[in-house]
Protein backbone atom coordinates (compact mmCIF):
# COMPACT_ATOMS: atom_id res chain seq x y z
CA UNK A 1 0.00 0.00 0.00
CA UNK A 2 1.50 3.62 -0.45
CA UNK A 3 1.72 5.89 2.13
CA UNK A 4 -1.49 7.85 1.29
CA UNK A 5 -3.83 4.83 1.62
CA UNK A 6 -1.71 3.33 4.64
CA UNK A 7 -2.98 6.57 6.28
CA UNK A 8 -6.66 5.74 5.67
CA UNK A 9 -6.34 2.26 7.20
CA UNK A 10 -3.25 2.66 9.92
CA UNK A 11 -6.15 2.62 13.00
CA UNK A 12 -7.25 -0.98 11.68
CA UNK A 13 -6.08 -3.79 14.00
CA UNK A 14 -5.58 -7.05 11.69
CA UNK A 15 -5.25 -7.76 8.06
CA UNK A 16 -9.08 -8.54 7.45
CA UNK A 17 -10.44 -5.26 9.08
CA UNK A 18 -7.73 -3.42 6.68
CA UNK A 19 -8.59 -5.10 3.93
CA UNK A 20 -12.25 -4.75 4.59
CA UNK A 21 -11.22 -0.86 4.63
CA UNK A 22 -9.40 -0.65 1.58
CA UNK A 23 -11.74 -2.84 -0.68
CA UNK A 24 -14.74 -0.48 0.65
CA UNK A 25 -12.65 2.68 -0.21
CA UNK A 26 -11.49 1.81 -3.66
CA UNK A 27 -13.27 -1.51 -5.20
CA UNK A 28 -15.84 -0.26 -7.74
CA UNK A 29 -19.43 -1.37 -6.57
CA UNK A 30 -21.40 -3.52 -8.86
CA UNK A 31 -23.51 -0.83 -10.10
CA UNK A 32 -20.43 0.75 -11.09
CA UNK A 33 -19.14 -2.39 -12.67
CA UNK A 34 -22.79 -2.27 -14.26
CA UNK A 35 -22.27 0.56 -15.94
CA UNK A 36 -18.92 0.34 -17.02
CA UNK A 37 -19.28 -2.52 -18.77
CA UNK A 38 -22.84 -0.88 -20.08
CA UNK A 39 -20.89 2.19 -21.85
CA UNK A 40 -18.46 -0.77 -23.29
CA UNK A 41 -21.39 -2.95 -24.63
CA UNK A 42 -22.70 0.53 -26.14
CA UNK A 43 -19.80 1.95 -27.60
CA UNK A 44 -18.56 -1.23 -29.05
CA UNK A 45 -17.97 -0.99 -32.86
CA UNK A 46 -16.45 -3.38 -35.85
CA UNK A 47 -13.89 -2.30 -37.57
CA UNK A 48 -14.87 -1.25 -41.65
CA UNK A 49 -12.43 -4.26 -42.46
CA UNK A 50 -12.54 -6.18 -39.20
CA UNK A 51 -13.09 -9.93 -38.16
CA UNK A 52 -16.43 -10.68 -37.32
CA UNK A 53 -15.38 -13.71 -35.17
CA UNK A 54 -13.38 -11.61 -33.12
CA UNK A 55 -15.81 -8.42 -32.87
CA UNK A 56 -18.92 -11.60 -31.51
CA UNK A 57 -16.43 -12.81 -29.23
CA UNK A 58 -15.75 -9.78 -27.56
CA UNK A 59 -19.45 -8.83 -27.62
CA UNK A 60 -19.88 -12.15 -25.70
CA UNK A 61 -17.06 -11.38 -23.09
CA UNK A 62 -18.71 -7.71 -22.34
CA UNK A 63 -22.12 -9.41 -22.36
CA UNK A 64 -21.26 -11.83 -19.79
CA UNK A 65 -19.47 -9.57 -17.45
CA UNK A 66 -21.81 -7.60 -17.85
CA UNK A 67 -24.67 -10.38 -16.61
CA UNK A 68 -22.28 -11.41 -13.69
CA UNK A 69 -21.87 -7.98 -12.54
CA UNK A 70 -25.54 -7.68 -12.31
CA UNK A 71 -27.21 -6.10 -15.71
CA UNK A 72 -29.70 -7.80 -17.61
CA UNK A 73 -30.66 -7.63 -21.64
CA UNK A 74 -33.15 -9.52 -22.65
CA UNK A 75 -32.30 -11.73 -26.14
CA UNK A 76 -33.60 -8.31 -28.30
CA UNK A 77 -32.26 -5.58 -26.83
CA UNK A 78 -28.88 -7.95 -27.14
CA UNK A 79 -29.44 -8.41 -30.79
CA UNK A 80 -30.16 -4.30 -31.24
CA UNK A 81 -26.82 -3.92 -29.52
CA UNK A 82 -24.80 -6.35 -31.71
CA UNK A 83 -26.62 -4.73 -34.95
CA UNK A 84 -25.97 -1.23 -33.79
CA UNK A 85 -22.29 -1.77 -33.84
CA UNK A 86 -21.78 -3.13 -37.73
CA UNK A 87 -20.41 -0.71 -40.27
CA UNK A 88 -21.90 0.58 -42.69
CA UNK A 89 -21.06 -1.71 -45.38
CA UNK A 90 -23.41 -4.62 -43.47
CA UNK A 91 -26.34 -2.00 -43.59
CA UNK A 92 -28.61 -4.74 -45.57
CA UNK A 93 -27.69 -7.19 -43.16
CA UNK A 94 -29.35 -4.83 -40.73
CA UNK A 95 -32.41 -3.85 -42.41
CA UNK A 96 -32.64 -7.68 -43.88
CA UNK A 97 -32.87 -8.86 -40.14
CA UNK A 98 -34.80 -5.37 -38.58
CA UNK A 99 -37.70 -6.21 -40.65
CA UNK A 100 -38.05 -9.94 -39.72
CA UNK A 101 -41.28 -10.49 -38.62
CA UNK A 102 -40.31 -12.83 -36.27
CA UNK A 103 -38.91 -10.95 -32.75
CA UNK A 104 -35.02 -10.32 -33.10
CA UNK A 105 -32.83 -13.08 -31.00
CA UNK A 106 -29.16 -12.48 -30.57
CA UNK A 107 -28.37 -15.96 -31.73
CA UNK A 108 -29.99 -14.79 -34.94
CA UNK A 109 -28.05 -12.09 -35.22
CA UNK A 110 -24.53 -13.64 -34.65
CA UNK A 111 -24.91 -16.57 -36.69
CA UNK A 112 -26.42 -14.25 -39.82
CA UNK A 113 -23.27 -12.15 -39.18
CA UNK A 114 -20.66 -15.08 -39.04
CA UNK A 115 -22.20 -16.13 -42.03
CA UNK A 116 -21.85 -12.79 -44.13
CA UNK A 117 -18.40 -12.23 -42.56
CA UNK A 118 -17.69 -15.71 -44.29
CA UNK A 119 -18.82 -14.87 -47.38
CA UNK A 120 -17.45 -11.63 -47.51
CA UNK A 121 -13.96 -13.51 -46.67
CA UNK A 122 -14.69 -16.32 -49.32
CA UNK A 123 -15.38 -14.05 -52.02
CA UNK A 124 -12.13 -12.04 -51.29
CA UNK A 125 -10.13 -14.84 -51.68
CA UNK A 126 -11.83 -16.20 -54.90
CA UNK A 127 -11.70 -13.13 -56.55
CA UNK A 128 -7.45 -13.01 -55.02
CA UNK A 129 -6.81 -16.63 -56.44
CA UNK A 130 -8.78 -15.54 -60.03
CA UNK A 131 -6.14 -12.66 -60.71
CA UNK A 132 -3.28 -15.02 -59.54
CA UNK A 133 -4.59 -17.79 -62.16
CA UNK A 134 -5.29 -14.87 -64.92
CA UNK A 135 -1.83 -12.88 -64.59
CA UNK A 136 -0.47 -16.97 -64.98
CA UNK A 137 -2.53 -17.53 -67.86
CA UNK A 138 -1.69 -13.87 -69.30
CA UNK A 139 2.13 -14.88 -69.28
CA UNK A 140 1.35 -18.57 -70.81
CA UNK A 141 1.93 -20.54 -67.66
CA UNK A 142 -0.06 -23.15 -66.18
CA UNK A 143 -0.50 -21.46 -62.55
CA UNK A 144 0.16 -25.54 -61.13
CA UNK A 145 3.01 -25.25 -62.57
CA UNK A 146 6.51 -24.79 -60.29
CA UNK A 147 9.13 -23.53 -62.49
CA UNK A 148 7.89 -19.94 -62.07
CA UNK A 149 10.44 -17.51 -62.97
CA UNK A 150 11.48 -15.81 -59.57
CA UNK A 151 10.85 -11.93 -61.17
CA UNK A 152 7.03 -13.29 -62.63
CA UNK A 153 6.45 -14.55 -58.76
CA UNK A 154 8.03 -11.15 -57.24
CA UNK A 155 5.55 -9.33 -60.05
CA UNK A 156 2.01 -11.65 -58.97
CA UNK A 157 2.76 -11.29 -55.22
CA UNK A 158 3.63 -7.96 -55.30
CA UNK A 159 0.31 -7.20 -57.45
CA UNK A 160 -2.03 -9.66 -55.04
CA UNK A 161 -0.66 -7.67 -51.88
CA UNK A 162 -1.62 -3.98 -53.52
CA UNK A 163 -5.48 -5.99 -54.68
CA UNK A 164 -5.76 -6.56 -51.03
CA UNK A 165 -4.97 -3.72 -49.78
CA UNK A 166 -7.46 -1.67 -52.15
CA UNK A 167 -10.04 -4.13 -50.95
CA UNK A 168 -9.49 -3.58 -47.05
CA UNK A 169 -9.72 0.08 -48.38
CA UNK A 170 -12.63 -0.14 -50.60
CA UNK A 171 -14.72 -2.22 -47.66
Amino acid sequence: LSNQVLGLVIEDESATLLWDQVNKLFAATDVQREIMLQSQLMSLRLDKCGDAVEHVAKFNSLLGQHTSAGGKFNSKHQASILLASLPNSYAPLVMMLANRREELKVDDVVSSLLREHQRRSTAHTSESSHKISSAFAADGMDPRTRDVPVRTFFLLFQERTSQELLFQEAS
